[in-house]
């Protein structure tokens, strides 16, 4: 996948990139169910993350519309 300069702007201002067709339906089925299992099991690294998703949400500051999705990309 090649950026847009616009999507390197974006990710360099807001920190993160909305990119709503990188996974295909099965895919995200698919990685939403292993992480319900993930989280379902009883580790200290686990107990963080279970805490972290119960924390209350801000909302965006940006009118971009953001994603629950959405996760930093690392260089």
């Amino acid at each position: 996948m090649i950026l847009t300069q616009t999507q390197i702007d974006d990710f360099n201002r807001e920190g993160w990139l909305f990119l709503p067709e990188l996974f295909s339906p099965e895919e995200v089925a698919l990685l939403a169910r292993e992480a319900e299992g993930i989280y379902d099991t009883n580790r200290p690294e686990v107990w963080a993350a279970n805490a972290a998703r119960r924390a209350p949400r801000l909302p965006p500051t940006s009118t971009t519309r953001r994603s629950a999705c959405s996760a930093p990309i690392r260089a």
